[in-house]
């Protein structure tokens, strides 16, 4: 068997997976996809068996292009739930005190999950 997901290796959706896997007790090749599109589209094409793709964010919410793909673009079902905890750091080279960070680089959801955060304690 073989599930897609958004990659590339070490992002949270292939922990999702690694969860995922225990889960429902079975042996399956992870397969990282570029977009979610690309990753639903190969389940639509039967390249891979499943899709594991998030569907809400509890800080930011639904994630659109999962949804609106799976309503308008797909037949495919949802079959299962997968509550994962979510956990984002702020790292700096050692030594470097909070009061120093002027740039935080990241993807752009993990910046807006921490935007409370982040407007608290670097400005």
């Amino acid at each position: 068997m073989k599930v897609g997901y958004l990659g590339p290796e070490g992002t949270f959706s292939e922990d999702a997976g690694k969860l995922y896997r225990g889960m429902i007790k079975a042996n399956f090749e992870l397969v990282p996809y570029p977009t979610f599109h690309d990753v639903i589209l190969a389940v639509e094409k039967k390249a891979i068996d499943e899709a594991l793709v998030p569907i809400e964010n509890s800080i930011e919410g639904t994630i659109s292009t999962v949804t609106d793909m799976l309503a308008r673009d797909v037949d495919l079902k949802i079959n299962r739930e997968l509550v994962m905890p979510v956990y984002n750091y702020l790292l700096a080279q050692k030594g470097i005190h909070i009061s120093e960070i002027t740039d935080v680089i990241s993807h752009p959801q993990p910046i807006e999950q921490c935007k409370d955060f982040l407007r608290r304690r670097l400005t």
